[in-house]
């Protein structure tokens, strides 16, 4: 029986080195499995909150039958107009740029928060523009 020929110059730290390496841009398989889970509980909540946003916006049209001369109507509409339409846009961005990021392998439930709350902060300035004038 002969033994097998040890391998030559084989340095043993080398492979747990190799092993400790992540994979794939420097992230490993649970930290993108968690961020993926991460974004798509993000958007749901996008969509909730977009929800919530639009049903009180549309009666902000109401807002303005009090004013008859002293308001600008230009104002309250444009206003009205941002608070309904903002956050869909919002969202509808947000899930485009996600799909991008998830696509390429980058972060992008950080992106989806910080559209979600940019969405509400577009719907506050909306609000804020129809009560201006009654100010």
């Amino acid at each position: 029986m002969t033994s097998p020929a040890p391998e030559p110059h084989k340095d043993p730290s080398a492979s747990a080195a190799a092993s400790a390496e992540p994979r794939e841009g420097g992230r490993n398989g649970v930290s993108r499995g968690i961020g993926i889970a991460l974004t798509i509980v993000i958007l749901v909540l996008n969509v909730l909150m977009v929800v919530a946003l639009v049903t009180p916006a549309l009666f902000l049209a109401m807002a303005s039958t009090g004013c008859l001369d002293s308001c600008n109507i230009d104002v309250v509409s444009a206003g009205f107009n941002i608070a309904v339409f903002g956050p869909s846009v919002a969202f509808i961005v947000n899930l485009v740029l996600s799909i991008v990021f998830l696509v390429k392998k980058r972060t992008a439930w950080l992106l989806s928060l910080l559209v979600g709350v940019g969405g509400f902060l577009v719907f506050l300035l909306g609000v804020a523009l129809v009560f201006l004038p009654a100010i």
